[in-house]
């Protein structure tokens, strides 16, 4: 049972801009929520009812847990919130997120923190580690007190604990997959990275990953036991599966080894030019707000107009030769896919990550341009690869808008994989 919200606390809560952005976000680990979608055009109007839902206090309920299939590697548990809870937990992580260092309110690129290490003077060694199962096991205790110290924000800090303990039944982890987590995990974490610079040693984080660049291969061991000894103090365990110490240029080529063997399975030889549209196979973030403007004007607003007639031309044909290879590279991708021998041997290894990975980019395309041979193999995919099932709606979502013919299709063939899962 959730306690009431300190009515001065409400009052400080940007909630309109709550509201906009949870019904605006999405991420790669779930479909898309059509009902968010719709109510994404009227966001005042749900700020309207959210609010006296708060004030009554009625929130904080259990969340629905679903598993996200991550192959070989087991399934990540994510928490399915009310969309009350989503804005409250947004709202008040907001909130106290305001009075945080910069470093721990956003993160930088991943790409900066992986060759960071790479810039550290003197370095001949770096090693990587992350900690096991990380969202699972974050202590509220520890994580209020750590944002106590650093905002101020007591009553804020101890609504959201409330919020936490209410949604997740215990006084431990976080939901995985939303803005919020990132900035709270990140701030339960830093203690280690602080500890480990005053060690002496270099060290990088993002999440629960760390980079720690060594000068001798003596000192590299001795920061991974440092680290391995300071996660233990919030609770948390390294993952020794995952813990490595590199040379410098072993490491440099590490960090494109996944992307070089993905370019030699898609191109099939070691050249980039048999076929270079892999490039147009670009993968989105992981999640995040797809609230964005990614509009670009195609002309200055001083041309003239012919100008702009030739160059709106030009911009629709580099469009068009821009779709047409990401529907060549996306084509290629599913043949990679369907060819793949289905042997043990062959699913658990590098090969079969990148198929998969190919796979993911490829299906929205494909159901774009109005190809029929996913939903095919409707049964298929769903059964050979449940982690691709958020691409997989995608897919069946941008079939479905080519027409009617595309849409009775796509009803025959939800019947039949119906049919298969509850026989009658």
């Amino acid at each position: 049972m959730t306690l009431p919200i300190n009515r001065a606390l409400l009052d400080r809560l940007d909630l309109a801009g709550a509201v906009a952005l949870e019904l605006s976000s999405s991420n790669r680990l779930l479909p898309s929520r059509w009902d968010y979608q719709a109510l994404a055009s009227q966001p005042s109007s749900v700020e309207t009812w959210l609010l006296p839902q708060l004030r009554r206090n009625r929130f904080g309920r259990s969340a629905s847990i679903v598993l996200a299939n991550k192959e070989w590697r087991g399934t990540r548990p994510l928490h399915v919130m009310t969309l009350e809870d989503r804005v409250l937990y947004r709202a008040l992580v907001e909130l106290i997120s305001q009075a945080l260092p910069q470093r721990l309110r956003s993160r930088a690129p991943f790409e900066e923190f992986q060759t960071a290490p790479l810039d550290v003077s003197g370095a001949r060694f770096i090693s990587k580690t992350d900690v096991t199962s990380y969202y699972e096991y974050v202590d509220h205790d520890l994580l209020c007190a750590e944002l106590i110290a650093q905002t101020g924000e007591e009553l804020a800090v101890e609504a959201l604990a409330d919020l936490l303990a209410s949604v997740l039944g215990r006084r431990v982890g976080l939901p995985q997959a939303h803005p919020a987590s990132d900035v709270l995990g990140d701030t339960y974490i830093d203690p280690v990275r602080r500890r480990l610079l005053r060690r002496g040693h270099a060290v990088f984080t993002y999440s629960d990953d760390f980079r720690i660049a060594s000068p001798t291969l003596g000192t590299a061991r001795a920061a991974i036991e440092a680290c391995a000894m300071e996660v233990r103090t919030l609770g948390l365990v390294l993952n020794e599966r995952k813990t490595y110490t590199y040379g410098l240029e072993n490491y440099r080529k590490s960090l494109t080894s996944f992307a070089d063997a993905e370019q030699r399975l898609f191109t099939g030889d070691d050249s980039a030019e048999s076929f270079d549209g892999l490039a147009f196979l670009i993968p989105g973030p992981p999640y995040g707000d797809a609230n964005g403007d990614t509009t670009i004007p195609m002309v200055p607003s001083n041309s003239t107009g012919e100008n702009e007639v030739t160059t709106e031309t030009n911009n629709n044909e580099d469009d068009q030769d821009d779709k047409l290879q990401r529907l060549l590279a996306a084509q290629r991708a599913w043949e990679l896919w369907e060819r793949e021998e289905e042997s043990e041997e062959v699913q658990a290894s590098q090969a079969a990550a990148i198929t998969q990975s190919l796979l993911g980019r490829a299906l929205p395309v494909l159901g774009e341009a109005g190809d029929p041979r996913p939903l095919e193999w409707l049964t298929g995919l769903l059964r050979f690869e449940p982690g691709l099932t958020p691409q997989v709606a995608a897919y069946l979502d941008a079939y479905g808008r080519n027409g009617l013919q595309e849409r009775n299709q796509l009803r025959k063939s939800l019947n039949e994989v119906t049919k298969e899962a509850f026989p009658a």
